[in-house]
């Protein structure tokens, strides 16, 4: 039997639209750890039909293998120094084994059926360097004529810079040598508007630059986070006395005009009539 041409042309069409194809947008990398790291493959692939995918992989780009997720779950099991296992799941980034003080090429690989059975992101870049020196330009901020450099705060915040970072230093003018970035108050009281910070990489003993126009930098807060805190919540319980006093005293009003005498709460004076004077001397009986 000779199946049309039409709906041999439509099968093919149908099949082809189902099958995973490439983007041009590159995958992302970002450190989750001292460890590891965390690789966004979804906005790299169109995926029609997810459940035929059998597994996903990051590749660096010495097609070293260092995350696989599959259909099952091996993560318990097989976790070990070179590379990690999780289960595949949709729209969920890939945990990676690798340490973030290296630059990287890397690519993410899909596994399918069919015939080559397997396709490639473009491949992406991971530059440690760069992304520590805007972190540490956007930390930094001017007090008066001075930079201060909230360092140890830096490096508790981002598991990068705790691992990754060796030193600062300061350069700034051609004639004058580098010197060293303490942490706090750096005086820069007559000096030039723009000089550069240097930062070496702890792992690779690479040293990368950003040049900072100090006019350009923010002015440091007075207060602190914690003395922010300890004021917002001084407030808030000012605010909360404040209410229940007015409350109580709305309520002590309300009720001091009418004063039951004692012998109106036994059994035998429950339908008695009880006089009650008012504050001008004049006497009403009251029923209770």
């Amino acid at each position: 039997m000779k199946i049309p041409r039409t709906i041999l042309l439509l099968s093919i069409s149908s099949l082809t639209s189902l099958k995973p194809r490439k983007t041009d947008v590159l995958p992302s990398m970002e450190v989750l750890d001292e460890e590891h790291v965390l690789v966004d493959y979804d906005p790299s692939f169109v995926i029609p039909d997810f459940a035929q995918i059998k597994a996903i992989s990051v590749y660096t780009g010495t097609a070293k293998n260092i995350a696989v997720a599959t259909r099952e779950d091996f993560s318990k099991s097989v976790n070990g120094h070179l590379k990690t296992y999780q289960k595949l799941q949709q729209k969920t980034k890939l945990y990676a084994k690798l340490n973030p003080c290296e630059e990287q090429k890397f690519f993410v690989r899909i596994v399918f059926p069919g015939n080559p059975g397997y396709l490639d992101s473009l491949e992406g870049t991971f530059n440690p360097n760069t992304i520590m020196l805007n972190a540490i330009n956007s930390s930094i901020c001017m007090k008066s004529s001075s930079l201060m450099l909230p360092q140890q705060k830096m490096m508790k915040d981002s598991p990068l810079l705790s691992k990754c970072l060796k030193q600062l230093s300061i350069h700034l003018s051609p004639s004058r040598p580098e010197s060293h970035l303490q942490e706090g108050l750096n005086s820069l009281d007559n000096e030039e508007d723009i000089f550069t910070i240097s930062m070496t990489n702890n792992h690779t003993g690479y040293t990368s630059t950003i040049r900072v126009d100090k006019k350009q930098l923010t002015q440091c807060s007075t207060l602190s986070g914690s003395v922010l805190v300890v004021v917002g919540v001084v407030l808030l319980v000012v605010v909360l006395a404040g209410l229940v006093g007015i409350i109580w005293v709305i309520h002590s009003r309300s009720t001091s005009w009418v004063q039951v005498p004692q012998a109106c709460r036994t059994n035998n004076a429950v339908n008695d009539p009880i006089e009650m004077t008012s504050d001008n001397g004049t006497k009403s009986p009251l029923i209770v």
